[in-house]
């Protein structure tokens, strides 16, 4: 524990439960209106996987690619996982 507190693991441990979409990941999904209308009809698993993968990433620029990258497969119409048909 103290050393995954020193490296910065522990703060960037999360609870599924709690997950919710970082600030700006959602910043950049409303600044598209394709890709924000997308997210409005992910499945929680989708919009989990969003949040993990940008959650994950280790350096500020990994991220802010990763980020542009998802936006970019919202606004192609496309999901990480099948979306289940209602």
């Amino acid at each position: 524990v103290e050393a995954a507190k020193a490296d910065g693991r522990w703060a960037r441990a999360y609870s599924a439960k709690e997950m919710t979409i970082p600030p700006d990941l959602q910043a950049a999904i409303d600044a598209d209106p394709k890709a924000k209308a997308m997210l409005a009809g992910l499945s929680a698993q989708n919009r989990f996987a969003l949040t993990f993968r940008t959650h994950n990433m280790k350096t500020e620029a990994g991220r802010r690619k990763k980020i542009a990258d998802l936006v970019e497969m919202l606004k192609r119409g496309e999901t990480i996982h099948p979306q289940k048909r209602a």
